[in-house]
């Protein structure tokens, strides 16, 4: 049972890092479309152009599902595969 809970705890918290990790590349997307004041592309992860809302400027996020996905999930493999590792008694 024990191991359980943790095979559990380690997925939930290897999907939180990788979520996590998403949200960074967006965020920081954003900062570079904003320093350069033009359209940024990065398509195996996100897209970012201004747009206007009200005439005022705005940023508009259309994520590339497929790229975001295979990121969290190569980095939610690679947190649990080093914790599996890392937790088995020698």
């Amino acid at each position: 049972m024990f191991s359980v809970l943790r095979v559990t705890s380690l997925v939930v918290a290897s999907l939180v890092l990788g979520a996590c990790s998403v949200f960074l590349l967006c965020a920081g997307a954003a900062l570079v479309a904003l320093a350069a004041d033009a359209s940024v592309s990065i398509p195996w992860v996100y897209t970012v152009w201004p747009t206007e809302v009200n005439s005022l400027p705005a940023l508009s996020f259309v994520p590339h599902v497929r790229g975001a996905a295979g990121l969290s999930v190569l980095v939610a493999a690679a947190y649990v595969l080093y914790r599996v590792r890392t937790a088995r008694p020698r």
